[in-house]
């Protein structure tokens, strides 16, 4: 045991000792360059800002709740009636901003069948670039877009539909 003892000491004393220079850590990295991330303003339902995107989702022709995204990447998920419905809000980052978008830039180019079914839907999802109207996803409507507005359309639900299930706390989701 002092054996063991009396070399970790001997390698302790070698290693402080060593006049060797000893390597320079690296220089810290500096302030982030490059466009900063945009931050947003929340957004309120009585927002009057342009609308980029909007998803508003209709039962029996009554507007049942909105999804609408703003340039600075500003969204607001409100059900209906105003004031009454569930409500969150938030940002969206780098990556969700560019989603929507490459969708708010599809050619939306809408295809309308000769023939189409019957059924009559109580439900209806309007999609709004810009403020107006591009498309209107509803059953046995007889209409379908182009493979590139599709996949957008898509992309977007993904990313806004969960937005229905934030709960709003305090302005915050």
């Amino acid at each position: 045991m002092r054996i063991i003892l009396l070399s970790m000491l001997v390698a302790c004393a070698t290693v402080a000792a060593d006049p060797r220079p000893q390597p320079v850590p690296p220089t810290p990295p500096g302030p982030p360059t490059g466009k900063p991330t945009m931050a947003c303003k929340m957004a309120t339902p009585k927002d009057t800002r342009p609308v980029v995107f909007e998803l508003a989702k209709s039962t029996s022709g009554a507007l049942a709740a909105s999804t609408k995204v703003y340039a600075d990447g500003a969204w607001i998920y409100v059900e209906q009636p105003e004031g009454k419905g569930k409500q969150s809000a938030g940002c969206l980052d780098a990556a969700q901003r560019a989603t929507i978008a490459t969708t708010a830039k599809v050619p939306w180019t809408v295809t309308t069948a000769q023939i189409r079914c019957m059924a009559v839907s109580a439900t209806t999802t309007a999609i709004s670039v810009a403020g107006k109207p591009v498309f209107t996803e509803k059953l046995c409507s007889g209409q379908s877009l182009d493979a590139a507005s599709q996949k957008a359309l898509e992309a977007a639900h993904a990313l806004l539909d969960p937005f229905a299930s934030y709960e709003m706390h305090d302005g915050k989701h």
